[in-house]
Protein backbone atom coordinates (compact mmCIF):
# COMPACT_ATOMS: atom_id res chain seq x y z
CA UNK A 1 0.00 0.00 0.00
CA UNK A 2 1.49 3.36 -1.22
CA UNK A 3 2.33 6.17 1.59
CA UNK A 4 1.58 10.03 2.26
CA UNK A 5 5.44 10.37 1.01
CA UNK A 6 4.48 7.73 -1.93
CA UNK A 7 1.75 10.05 -3.51
CA UNK A 8 4.09 13.02 -3.04
CA UNK A 9 6.66 11.47 -4.76
CA UNK A 10 4.24 11.08 -7.57
CA UNK A 11 3.03 14.54 -7.80
CA UNK A 12 7.01 15.57 -7.70
CA UNK A 13 7.42 13.45 -10.85
CA UNK A 14 4.37 14.61 -12.77
CA UNK A 15 5.98 18.41 -11.62
CA UNK A 16 9.28 17.42 -13.63
CA UNK A 17 7.59 15.56 -16.26
CA UNK A 18 6.09 18.74 -17.01
CA UNK A 19 9.18 20.74 -17.60
CA UNK A 20 10.13 20.30 -21.09
CA UNK A 21 13.27 21.25 -20.57
CA UNK A 22 14.33 19.20 -17.14
CA UNK A 23 16.67 16.41 -17.48
CA UNK A 24 16.73 13.53 -14.88
CA UNK A 25 20.58 13.48 -14.90
CA UNK A 26 20.84 17.53 -13.86
CA UNK A 27 17.53 16.72 -11.29
CA UNK A 28 18.30 13.94 -8.27
CA UNK A 29 14.99 14.14 -7.86
CA UNK A 30 13.54 13.80 -10.81
CA UNK A 31 16.21 10.51 -11.27
CA UNK A 32 15.07 9.32 -8.07
CA UNK A 33 11.02 9.07 -8.88
CA UNK A 34 11.75 7.69 -12.36
CA UNK A 35 13.71 5.00 -10.76
CA UNK A 36 10.79 4.67 -8.60
CA UNK A 37 8.34 4.74 -11.64
CA UNK A 38 10.44 2.04 -13.65
CA UNK A 39 11.25 -0.26 -11.03
CA UNK A 40 7.83 -0.01 -9.07
CA UNK A 41 4.13 -1.01 -10.34
CA UNK A 42 2.23 -0.33 -7.84
CA UNK A 43 3.77 3.13 -7.86
CA UNK A 44 3.76 3.45 -11.59
CA UNK A 45 -0.09 2.43 -12.19
CA UNK A 46 -0.97 4.75 -9.43
CA UNK A 47 0.89 7.33 -10.98
CA UNK A 48 -0.67 6.79 -14.87
CA UNK A 49 -4.03 6.88 -13.37
CA UNK A 50 -3.17 9.94 -11.41
CA UNK A 51 -2.26 11.60 -14.65
CA UNK A 52 -4.98 9.99 -16.65
CA UNK A 53 -7.73 11.64 -14.23
CA UNK A 54 -5.34 15.27 -15.23
CA UNK A 55 -5.59 14.54 -18.84
CA UNK A 56 -1.88 13.43 -19.63
CA UNK A 57 -0.74 10.03 -21.18
CA UNK A 58 2.45 8.67 -20.40
CA UNK A 59 4.21 8.54 -24.20
CA UNK A 60 7.35 6.90 -22.87
CA UNK A 61 9.46 6.34 -19.78
CA UNK A 62 13.05 5.38 -19.38
CA UNK A 63 15.93 6.78 -17.48
CA UNK A 64 16.07 9.69 -20.19
CA UNK A 65 13.40 11.20 -18.96
CA UNK A 66 9.24 10.89 -18.71
CA UNK A 67 7.18 12.00 -21.87
CA UNK A 68 3.89 13.19 -20.77
CA UNK A 69 1.30 14.19 -23.87
CA UNK A 70 -2.39 15.60 -23.28
CA UNK A 71 -5.09 13.90 -24.34
CA UNK A 72 -7.90 15.77 -26.08
CA UNK A 73 -9.57 18.25 -23.85
CA UNK A 74 -7.15 17.97 -21.52
CA UNK A 75 -6.12 21.52 -19.39
CA UNK A 76 -2.43 21.27 -20.90
CA UNK A 77 -3.17 20.69 -24.26
CA UNK A 78 -2.03 23.68 -25.96
CA UNK A 79 -3.85 25.34 -28.65
CA UNK A 80 -2.22 25.58 -32.16
CA UNK A 81 -3.00 29.40 -32.19
CA UNK A 82 -1.47 30.46 -29.33
CA UNK A 83 1.66 28.38 -30.48
CA UNK A 84 1.89 29.88 -33.83
CA UNK A 85 3.11 33.63 -34.15
CA UNK A 86 2.15 33.38 -38.34
CA UNK A 87 -1.48 34.08 -39.16
CA UNK A 88 -1.40 33.35 -43.03
CA UNK A 89 -2.59 30.55 -44.86
CA UNK A 90 1.00 30.21 -46.52
CA UNK A 91 2.66 30.75 -43.08
CA UNK A 92 0.97 27.97 -41.67
CA UNK A 93 1.43 25.13 -44.91
CA UNK A 94 4.92 26.20 -44.51
CA UNK A 95 5.08 25.83 -41.01
CA UNK A 96 3.64 22.48 -41.10
CA UNK A 97 6.26 21.60 -44.25
CA UNK A 98 9.02 22.95 -41.88
CA UNK A 99 8.10 20.56 -38.59
CA UNK A 100 7.46 17.15 -40.97
CA UNK A 101 11.33 18.49 -42.73
CA UNK A 102 12.72 18.05 -39.32
CA UNK A 103 11.28 14.60 -37.95
CA UNK A 104 12.62 13.47 -41.41
CA UNK A 105 16.30 15.11 -41.20
CA UNK A 106 16.24 13.30 -37.58
CA UNK A 107 14.49 10.22 -38.56
CA UNK A 108 14.93 9.44 -42.21
CA UNK A 109 14.68 5.60 -42.10
CA UNK A 110 12.63 3.03 -40.65
CA UNK A 111 16.00 1.32 -38.51
CA UNK A 112 16.48 5.08 -37.33
CA UNK A 113 12.62 5.15 -35.99
CA UNK A 114 13.14 1.91 -34.62
CA UNK A 115 16.40 3.20 -32.31
CA UNK A 116 14.62 6.28 -30.92
CA UNK A 117 14.51 4.68 -27.28
CA UNK A 118 17.93 3.16 -27.45
CA UNK A 119 20.23 5.01 -29.76
CA UNK A 120 20.61 8.69 -29.57
CA UNK A 121 20.45 10.34 -33.22
CA UNK A 122 23.17 12.89 -33.94
CA UNK A 123 22.81 16.77 -34.29
CA UNK A 124 21.29 18.80 -36.85
CA UNK A 125 21.52 22.01 -38.86
CA UNK A 126 19.48 24.38 -40.26
CA UNK A 127 20.89 24.07 -43.96
CA UNK A 128 20.26 20.34 -43.49
CA UNK A 129 16.55 20.21 -43.24
CA UNK A 130 16.67 22.94 -45.96
CA UNK A 131 18.67 20.21 -48.12
CA UNK A 132 15.54 18.18 -47.27
CA UNK A 133 12.81 19.60 -48.01
CA UNK A 134 14.78 21.03 -51.06
CA UNK A 135 14.46 17.45 -52.31
CA UNK A 136 11.22 16.43 -51.81
CA UNK A 137 9.68 20.01 -53.33
CA UNK A 138 12.37 18.23 -56.64
CA UNK A 139 10.68 14.55 -56.24
CA UNK A 140 7.13 16.03 -55.63
CA UNK A 141 7.56 18.84 -58.85
CA UNK A 142 8.95 15.62 -60.99
CA UNK A 143 6.02 13.23 -59.70
CA UNK A 144 3.78 16.37 -60.73
CA UNK A 145 4.67 16.67 -64.00
CA UNK A 146 4.07 13.15 -64.94
CA UNK A 147 0.98 13.22 -62.69
CA UNK A 148 -0.79 16.26 -62.84
CA UNK A 149 -3.71 15.19 -61.03
CA UNK A 150 -2.32 14.58 -56.98
CA UNK A 151 -3.82 11.45 -55.50
CA UNK A 152 -6.47 11.97 -52.81
CA UNK A 153 -3.90 10.91 -49.92
CA UNK A 154 -1.27 13.83 -51.02
CA UNK A 155 -4.17 16.22 -51.14
CA UNK A 156 -5.51 14.61 -47.43
CA UNK A 157 -1.83 15.17 -46.11
CA UNK A 158 -1.54 18.63 -47.16
CA UNK A 159 1.54 18.05 -48.68
CA UNK A 160 0.47 19.33 -52.25
CA UNK A 161 -0.17 22.70 -51.09
CA UNK A 162 2.97 22.74 -48.71
CA UNK A 163 5.70 22.48 -50.68
CA UNK A 164 4.64 24.62 -54.00
CA UNK A 165 4.39 27.46 -50.88
CA UNK A 166 7.74 26.53 -49.95
CA UNK A 167 9.00 25.81 -53.46
CA UNK A 168 8.38 29.45 -54.29
CA UNK A 169 10.67 31.05 -51.44
CA UNK A 170 14.07 31.74 -51.39
CA UNK A 171 16.26 30.41 -48.72
CA UNK A 172 18.13 32.73 -47.26
CA UNK A 173 17.06 36.66 -46.76
CA UNK A 174 18.56 39.42 -49.05
CA UNK A 175 17.97 42.99 -49.12
CA UNK A 176 15.64 43.10 -51.78
CA UNK A 177 13.49 41.18 -50.07
CA UNK A 178 11.27 41.14 -47.41
CA UNK A 179 13.06 39.68 -44.33
CA UNK A 180 11.54 36.38 -42.83
CA UNK A 181 10.02 34.70 -45.35
CA UNK A 182 13.61 32.66 -46.47
CA UNK A 183 13.23 29.24 -45.68
CA UNK A 184 16.28 29.03 -43.53
CA UNK A 185 14.95 31.75 -41.09
CA UNK A 186 11.96 29.83 -40.32
CA UNK A 187 13.61 26.47 -39.94
CA UNK A 188 15.49 28.31 -37.72
CA UNK A 189 13.01 29.77 -36.12
CA UNK A 190 10.87 26.26 -35.43
CA UNK A 191 13.68 24.71 -34.22
CA UNK A 192 14.43 27.68 -31.41
CA UNK A 193 10.87 26.91 -30.52
CA UNK A 194 11.44 23.47 -30.71
CA UNK A 195 14.31 23.95 -28.79
CA UNK A 196 12.43 26.02 -25.73
CA UNK A 197 9.88 23.15 -25.30
CA UNK A 198 12.47 20.75 -24.77
CA UNK A 199 12.65 18.97 -27.86
CA UNK A 200 16.25 20.18 -28.92
CA UNK A 201 19.17 21.63 -26.98
CA UNK A 202 21.46 24.21 -29.31
CA UNK A 203 24.89 23.67 -29.12
CA UNK A 204 27.69 24.90 -31.22
CA UNK A 205 30.00 22.38 -33.35
CA UNK A 206 32.72 23.48 -35.49
CA UNK A 207 31.64 26.78 -34.98
CA UNK A 208 28.18 26.36 -36.43
CA UNK A 209 25.06 25.90 -34.55
CA UNK A 210 23.54 22.38 -34.51
CA UNK A 211 20.64 21.17 -32.69
CA UNK A 212 20.44 17.89 -30.40
CA UNK A 213 17.49 15.77 -30.75
CA UNK A 214 16.67 15.36 -27.37
CA UNK A 215 14.87 11.67 -25.60
CA UNK A 216 11.67 13.56 -25.90
CA UNK A 217 11.39 14.55 -29.54
CA UNK A 218 12.61 10.49 -30.54
CA UNK A 219 9.87 9.40 -28.16
CA UNK A 220 7.43 12.31 -29.86
CA UNK A 221 8.39 11.26 -33.17
CA UNK A 222 8.28 7.17 -32.76
CA UNK A 223 4.41 8.05 -32.12
CA UNK A 224 4.00 10.91 -34.95
CA UNK A 225 5.33 8.36 -37.46
CA UNK A 226 2.08 6.86 -38.15
CA UNK A 227 1.26 10.55 -39.60
CA UNK A 228 0.75 10.11 -43.48
CA UNK A 229 2.99 13.23 -44.20
CA UNK A 230 5.43 12.26 -42.50
CA UNK A 231 5.30 8.33 -44.32
CA UNK A 232 5.36 10.40 -47.47
CA UNK A 233 8.18 12.55 -47.18
CA UNK A 234 10.33 9.93 -45.53
CA UNK A 235 9.49 7.63 -48.93
CA UNK A 236 10.41 10.58 -50.83
CA UNK A 237 13.78 10.72 -49.53
CA UNK A 238 14.68 6.91 -50.55
CA UNK A 239 17.21 6.17 -53.08
CA UNK A 240 15.50 4.54 -56.50
CA UNK A 241 14.88 1.07 -55.77
CA UNK A 242 15.04 1.25 -52.29
CA UNK A 243 11.25 -0.55 -51.21
CA UNK A 244 8.73 1.93 -50.23
CA UNK A 245 5.91 2.59 -47.16
CA UNK A 246 8.69 1.95 -44.51
CA UNK A 247 7.09 3.45 -41.94
CA UNK A 248 3.77 2.16 -43.02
Amino acid sequence: MLSRRDYQQAGRLLHWGLRPTAFPGNEPEYAEALRRYLDDGEFREAFVYFALGLGLEVVEAAEAGLVLAPSSGSLFRVKMADYRSSTGADDRLIEGFIHVGISATVFPTAESLEEASTRRRPAIRVDEVEETLRRVCERLAAEAEGEPDPTREDVETGLIAAWRVYDRRVAKDSGRRRVGVATEGLIEKTLETLTDAGMFVQRMQQGKTVYQPTFRYQAQIAEFSANAAYRMVCNLLQPAGEPKDVHA
